[in-house]
């Protein structure tokens, strides 16, 4: 649901209020409003007529400061407004939160986790402007806080580089750790920009939950390379779909073990431009395979054909950018 900024605005957010007072078993909500700095506090009375029974919420986009400071208390106010003078705040038991920033930061990840403590789902994307400042970045801290978060069993965390090359800078290795240790549940896990994260604290991922990870994609990783993917024995049996994009250091012996991987569905290695023929010999192997996506790999007709006479079942297949074909 889309609007503008302007005059019409106030009658938008009425119009929306009426809605939401209709839908009492309205269960997902996405909501993708263009507002002003001062519309976007009329937009916060919408939030009060959020249904009790939403289990999933997405807006887009959010002001990361004015989610913190305004919609969460909003969301959460139990006596300031009639509507909700008793029983628990509307959103407490949300289950599917998504939400895309201007800036995601430790701030905001610890508001979330202490205002929505039954989260499943957490699903966060930014796209800044301009490289963010020390004290509103996201770095391990914020990370270590999502250890709190008991239920979670999907997790997004992607910073969008649209204009700019924009990276979590102040992430490492370290806060990998401390937060797959702490989330060894997760089925789910999405990760784009991480800039100074290396194969150590990738194949955290892999190993820590390796006995429910499913889907696995990680974006713009910099320092990963074949080594994270080495002793895939525990982690294969569970992965459904696995992405690795834009990860330049990968090589076709990245894949090796593929044929361990007895469920996979989806593999995506688009972007992986060292990604080469060798890999369709180990990706041939694969009977489970319905999807598949090599775009700008450095492959050949040559490749094609060892893929051809393999055992994958595939009925997607992506080879956009690939020159040599």
């Amino acid at each position: 649901m889309a609007g503008a900024a302007g005059h019409g605005f106030p009658q938008l957010a009425n119009n929306l209020v009426v809605m939401l007072k209709g839908v009492s078993c309205l269960e997902s909500l996405s909501l993708k409003v263009y507002v002003s700095e001062d519309d976007a506090y009329t937009l916060q009375s919408v939030y009060l007529f959020l249904p009790k029974a939403l289990k999933r919420l997405k807006l887009q986009p959010v002001d990361e400061q004015h989610f913190i400071h305004h919609i969460i208390p909003t969301i959460l106010s139990v006596r300031n407004h009639p509507v909700y003078s008793c029983g628990p705040p509307p959103l407490f038991n949300l289950g599917s939160l998504s939400l895309v920033l201007d800036i995601i930061s430790d701030e905001l990840v610890v508001s979330i986790v202490k205002s929505l403590p039954f989260l499943v789902d957490l699903d966060l994307e930014d796209r800044p402007k301009w490289e963010p400042e020390v004290h509103r970045d996201l770095t391990n801290i914020g990370l270590q806080s999502l250890g709190a978060l008991k239920h979670l069993t999907a997790l997004s965390i992607i910073r969008n580089r649209t204009n700019r090359c924009v990276y979590f800078k102040r992430v490492n290795d370290m806060g990998m750790f401390i937060l797959f240790e702490s989330c060894d549940g997760l089925e789910s896990v999405k990760l784009g920009g991480f800039s100074k994260v290396t194969d150590a604290g990738f194949s955290l991922i892999l190993h820590s939950c390796c006995k429910r990870l499913k889907k696995l994609e990680l974006r713009n990783a910099f320092f990963l390379s074949d080594l994270a993917f080495h002793n895939m024995k525990e982690v294969a049996s569970s992965l459904v779909q696995l992405r690795l994009l834009s990860c330049n250091l990968l090589t076709s012996e990245a894949l090796v073990d593929l044929s361990l991987f007895g469920n996979l569905e989806v593999l995506d290695l688009s972007g992986c431009r060292s990604i080469a023929n060798p890999c369709l010999t180990y990706i041939s192997s694969l009977g489970t395979l319905t999807c598949l996506s090599l775009a700008g790999a450095d492959i050949t007709d040559e490749g094609l054909a060892v893929l051809g006479r393999g055992r994958s079942a595939i009925t997607h297949l992506c080879l956009k950018g690939c020159k040599s074909v």
